[in-house]
């Protein structure tokens, strides 16, 4: 007897492993078709989800697994070659509570939610908190990891339910990226937030030319009025920055040598990349719980020696680093010689 589904409401992608098709629906079933077909949908061939009752969101594959994934759980699935019904078994083991947030159907032109980079899936999710609890997870076969800064879930945890698109692995001249877009496909001028596995960084990607999704070096154009262009990315191209400038701060409690005694800031500086020409980093210190900050020397990034001496004595005291400008830096460590 074959089985069409026409009462059922999918939830999330169709995927294919094996030979098999696989989908779920709004019930936390997983269907799957006969061998090497996606017409013949025989009615036993199904499994459920079941380590948890959850809201189904849809499934995804890492390898040779299938994971079905609800807003609150993931559960992975392996083919274990039943010889009638689904092939799939559950991997109970493996099953974590951290679900998946995917782009709100009412979102004109929302897309993937999941990418694979390095047989590893990056997924926006969260640990079975809530909305607030959201952020980047990473999934390598047999552990769920949380990558995103608080900062990035801060900002994901805000727009997920109003502005988040899809998911998609970006590559650009050896270098690969997660992309997180957050505005429409269609949309003029776009906005994406970018992570680099190998470097561990974020940071913030517009462009009114092209979206964040791309084969190879072809990448796909913004509005739909550039529907009939690719954009591409040349070996001979100047990688430059735009030379916007941009305002951020850090700031942080300075550790103490001598307790509630006296301590004396000798030496403070930076670990940070060589900037090419002049960069002051401004530098205040504040010994009263923050509620006003001092002037020290500014630290000059361009000097092979990124240090300033004499900082003032405190019993406790918070330091305050930031920078106006245009320039491009890396700050890797704080450095200092409190006695």
């Amino acid at each position: 007897t074959e089985l069409v589904q026409t009462t059922n409401t999918w939830i999330g992608k169709m995927e294919h492993m094996d030979g098999y098709a696989f989908i779920m629906d709004h019930k936390n079933i997983i269907f799957n078709s006969d061998l090497n077909t996606i017409s013949s949908f025989p009615a036993n061939n199904f499994v459920a989800k079941q380590i948890m009752i959850d809201i189904p969101v849809g499934l995804a594959k890492l390898g040779n697994q299938i994971i079905s994934f609800g807003a609150n759980t993931g559960e992975p699935f392996y083919n274990a070659g039943n010889a009638t019904g689904s092939p799939l078994l559950p991997i109970k083991a493996l099953a974590a509570r951290v679900g998946m947030v995917a782009p709100s159907l009412t979102l004109i032109g929302a897309g993937s939610y999941y990418c694979t980079l390095e047989k590893r899936m990056y997924f926006v999710g969260r640990k079975a908190g809530g909305t607030n609890s959201v952020g980047l997870f990473v999934y390598n076969g047999s552990t769920f990891e949380r990558v995103s800064t608080s900062y990035i879930d801060k900002i994901l945890s805000e727009v997920v339910e109003t502005s988040f698109y899809s998911v998609n692995a970006v590559g650009i001249y050896g270098q690969n990226y997660v992309s997180i877009l957050l505005t429409s496909p269609n949309a003029t001028s776009q906005k994406w937030l970018m992570f680099n596995p190998e470097w561990k960084e974020w940071f913030e990607w517009t462009s009114n030319v092209f979206s964040p999704i791309n084969d190879n070096n072809h990448f796909l154009p913004c509005s739909s009025g550039l529907k009939n262009k690719l954009y591409k990315f040349n070996s001979s191209d100047n990688w430059l920055d735009a030379g916007t400038s941009y305002v951020f701060s850090t700031q942080f409690k300075l550790f103490q040598a001598n307790g509630s005694s006296k301590n004396f800031l000798k030496m403070y500086g930076l670990d940070a990349d060589t900037a090419s020409t002049t960069c002051n980093v401004s530098t205040q210190i504040s010994t009263d719980y923050c509620s006003t900050f001092t002037n020290l020397q500014d630290i000059d990034i361009s000097q092979d020696r990124k240090v300033n001496f004499r900082g003032g004595s405190f019993r406790n005291a918070h330091l305050r680093l930031s920078y106006t400008g245009a320039q491009p830096q890396r700050w890797h460590q704080f450095l200092a010689r409190v006695e």
